[in-house]
């Protein structure tokens, strides 16, 4: 199953953290994580929220919202677009995943972590999904999305990640020098220095739906989808159809 998501022409905001762009439109994950967070009965947390695009909407429904994030200059953006009707809702927490956070169990109905699993190594990621479902009551779920090793600005990685599947443990990690070698051209000059990463974890859909249950999660779907950000970012994210990123959705 491939989807292709739309957004704005001028729906990309550069980070300034070397963690890539955030995106303003909503994806089908954070939209499901939207709809679910409606009905919670306890808080949910957004993990690497950026600006708050997927924690404004939960807000608005008058439900407790936890943000985090790398970057407290992200979350001071947040505070300042949320209502002030709707702030006693908001608590914000800045730190780096997962060493930098620790929550009661069974105290988050819903989390979402939108691009943010592939800023991580295998190690940290078998800590980061460990963490996650402790905070999750049982039958709360993960909403997650993370880039595929077809993801079109470093293509050329797809056929390496194939290879290395049959020898390494993680075969999506890249390197700086790994990311320059399969790059786009014009890619570093569309993202900026400030964004541009130097490390990132690329998974397929089965090799992503399977380290999930290997935590300890049920996958209820697994699905590719694409990015698009109008005709003027086409040669960034690829034509409609194309399978760049991984969505998920499990229960702990």
């Amino acid at each position: 199953m491939t989807e292709t998501l739309t957004r704005n022409e001028d729906a990309v905001r550069r980070t300034s953290n070397k963690h890539g762009v955030t995106i303003q439109e909503l994806n089908r994950v954070s939209r499901d994580f939207i709809k679910a967070s409606a009905q919670a009965t306890l808080p949910v947390m957004d993990m690497g929220c950026a600006y708050g695009v997927a924690t404004l909407p939960v807000l608005e429904k008058r439900k407790h919202v936890i943000a985090c994030d790398l970057n407290p200059e992200h979350l001071d953006v947040l505070r300042e677009k949320t209502p002030p009707e709707f702030q006693p809702y908001l608590t914000t927490q800045p730190g780096k995943f997962p060493q930098d956070f620790d929550f009661p169990p069974n105290s988050l109905e819903a989390i979402l972590c939108s691009y943010v699993l592939h800023f991580l190594t295998g190690e940290d990621l078998v800590i980061a999904l460990a963490k996650l479902r402790n905070w999750l009551v049982p039958g709360g779920r993960l909403f997650a999305n993370v880039v595929s090793p077809m993801f079109y600005s470093f293509a050329g990685f797809a056929a390496e990640y194939d290879r290395r599947k049959a020898t390494e443990t993680w075969p999506g990690i890249m390197d700086k020098e790994t990311i320059r070698k399969h790059i786009a051209p014009g890619y570093l000059e569309w993202i900026g220095e400030d964004a541009m990463f130097d490390f990132c974890h690329a998974f397929d859909k089965e090799f992503f739906a399977r380290t999930l249950e290997d935590a300890g999660f049920t996958v209820e779907e697994a699905f590719y989808y694409n990015i698009f950000a109008g005709e003027a970012n086409r040669h960034i994210f690829g034509p409609d159809g194309y399978p760049g990123c991984v969505g998920a959705i499990a229960r702990a």
